[in-house]
């Protein structure tokens, strides 16, 4: 859901009963909260369908009342039956990483999202930040033909400067990384 709410997609939610999560969303005004059985009428003005109840019954009929609509719908128990699966994402920033099993198995899913998320953390939106600007300056300052080496320079000491942006020593990460884009000595 914080896919769609980033998106800006306005969220209605149909349940009898609301999670702590779901009950904080709708209490700040993020999402539409109907605590109510669902009824085809709640599909009026829907674009896109998120079937998910823990009765299998009811997801079908959610899904045929969707589909006779010519709503998109992803069903979270049966992906088969749905027109798309969604991936979980790991975001730093401006890194952003997917993963799916095509609805194969949600738990390997969320349990590799899990270990993504261990592995790239918060600082890696920095250091993609980081990167970004080298990338800029070996666009206006180093010739085409030595970008790539001086890119992979920086890069091949991607774990220090991470180091240095998780300790919150940014200054430190910067200079490091423009003087190896700039060293074409440093052996490696």
């Amino acid at each position: 859901m914080s896919g769609l709410l980033k998106a800006g997609a306005v969220v209605r939610v149909v349940a009898l009963k609301a999670s702590p999560e779901l009950q904080q969303l709708a209490d700040s005004g993020r999402i539409k909260l109907l605590k109510k059985a669902y009824s085809p009428e709640d599909l009026a003005d829907a674009f896109l369908v998120v079937v998910a109840t823990d009765s299998r019954t009811i997801n079908a009929q959610v899904t045929q009342d969707a589909k006779a609509r010519s709503l998109l719908v992803n069903v979270t128990d049966s992906p088969a039956d749905g027109d798309f699966t969604v991936p979980s994402v790991v975001r730093r920033g401006d890194l952003e990483i997917s993963v799916t099993t095509g609805g194969s198995l949600p738990a390997l899913t969320q349990q590799i999202a899990t270990e993504l998320e261990q592995h790239f953390g918060e600082e890696y939106g920095a250091f993609v930040e980081l990167m970004g600007e080298i990338r800029d300056y070996m666009k206006r300052s180093i010739p085409l033909k030595e970008r790539s080496a001086s890119a992979r320079r920086v890069l091949a000491h991607e774990a220090m400067i991470c180091a240095l942006l998780r300790e919150g020593k940014q200054r430190e990460a910067r200079e490091i990384a423009f003087l190896l884009l700039n060293n074409d000595e440093t052996g490696d």
